[in-house]
C-alpha cells in the first residue's frame, strides 16, 4: 500500500502527516508549486508544476503502479487529525491485520 499526500500551501501539516504515516507504510508528498516547499525527506517529496488535483492523482497512481502497490491511499495535506495517536493506532491495526506480508 502506498500513501500519497497531496500538498498545496499546507507545508507543516503535509510534513506532520508524512512523519506520522511513513514509519508504517511507504509514503510520498506530492507538492504542486505551493510556494513554501515541504522538506524532501530523502526523495519522498516530489515537486510538480501546478497540475491541479487531477494531475496530483495521476502522479500518485503512476507511483503506485511503478512500485507494484496493490492499494493507494490518497490524502490531502489539509486533513487534520486532532489526535496523532488516533491515526497511529489505526495505521498499526490496518498494517497488522491487512498487510502482514506486504510493504
Amino acid at each position: 500500500m502506498l500513501f500519497c499526500i497531496m500538498n498545496y500551501k499546507e507545508k507543516q501539516n503535509a510534513e506532520k502527516l508524512y512523519k506520522t504515516i511513513s514509519p508504517w507504510f511507504p509514503c510520498h508528498i506530492l507538492d504542486a508549486e505551493s510556494g513554501e516547499k515541504p522538506d524532501a525527506f530523502g526523495g519522498d517529496t516530489i515537486y510538480l508544476p501546478n497540475v491541479f488535483f487531477g494531475g496530483l492523482l495521476q502522479n500518485a497512481i503512476e507511483l503506485a503502479q511503478e512500485g507494484h502497490h496493490r492499494f493507494l491511499f490518497f490524502i490531502c495535506s489539509d486533513v487534520v487529525f486532532p489526535e496523532e495517536e488516533f491515526i497511529k493506532r489505526n495505521l498499526e491495526f490496518f498494517k497488522s491485520n491487512f498487510f502482514v506480508n506486504e510493504l
